[in-house]
């Protein structure tokens, strides 16, 4: 299923790089970042495991 999902993302990246005006219209810059679905409901049922996926991804940033 990983690879699925992984496939779709490069595709459809590239679609959006040529047609997508958003991150423009937020004023955000291009550049590295981390994309995540957390929203089964045993990652945000649980504050420690949403706490803990949040945290996951601040230190990221950080290595």
């Amino acid at each position: 299923m990983g690879d699925v999902m992984m496939d779709a993302v490069l595709y459809n990246s590239k679609i959006a790089e040529q047609k997508s005006t958003i991150l423009g219209d937020l004023g955000l810059n291009t550049g590295p970042c981390l994309l995540a679905a957390v929203h089964r409901a045993p990652n945000t049922d649980s504050r420690q495991n949403l706490t803990s996926i949040i945290n996951a991804f601040v230190n990221c940033g950080e290595e």
